[in-house]
């Protein structure tokens, strides 16, 4: 192995873990944004102080927005390192000689091999030395519009909904309300 290859093929294990650090960083994330906007929903829903409904209610606002900020960079930044993981192992590929059948018509055991890091519908059984498609159903299955990676981003705007929300009705006038009971009945 010369130096170029021995290059490669450490960026190419530092390009993995870093985006695996990444990932788990991103899930940290998630689980403090998820649960601090929880616990506060359940206190300021359970209050009767308007203080506490008003100050939790525009905290919460404002976590949940920030929530959606880190959750929509985060899956910017995971997109960018699986695509630096995919470059490095394509450039390690055509450095290595014996992996050129990569690039003509590849054996059915090659076929379904890429970097680690990209999403497939298929793998290779060795059983018996097919291509398969990887079954989907009600307990597994991957959408293509919205992975895990965007349940962040999802569930951030739908509590910054609810936040906002809560506080309309919260502090909704009583001639408001009042006007809603005779327009519902009518």
């Amino acid at each position: 192995m010369d130096v170029c290859d021995t290059y490669l093929q450490k960026e190419y294990e530092l390009r993995l873990a870093y985006l695996t650090n990444h990932l788990s960083r991103m899930w940290s994330r998630f689980n403090f944004f998820l649960t601090i906007n929880t616990a506060l929903f359940a206190v300021v829903i359970g209050s009767s102080s308007l203080k506490l409904i008003l100050f939790g209610g525009i905290f919460g606002v404002v976590m949940s927005l920030m929530w959606n900020q880190f959750s929509a960079t985060d899956n910017y930044l995971v997109e960018v390192y699986r695509h630096q993981v995919e470059h490095a192992h394509y450039l390690l590929n055509t450095q290595c000689e014996d992996l050129a059948c990569l690039y003509r018509r590849p054996p059915a055991e090659l076929e379904t091999w890429s970097f680690t890091g990209k999403v497939s519908d298929q793998y290779f059984d060795p059983e018996d030395r097919k291509v398969k498609s990887i079954p989907q159903g009600i307990f597994q299955r991957r959408s293509q519009r919205v992975s895990a990676t965007e349940l962040g981003v999802v569930l951030s705007s739908l509590y910054a909904i609810a936040w906002i929300g809560f506080l309309l009705i919260s502090f909704m006038p009583p001639w408001f309300v009042q006007l809603l009971k005779v327009v519902r009945f009518h």
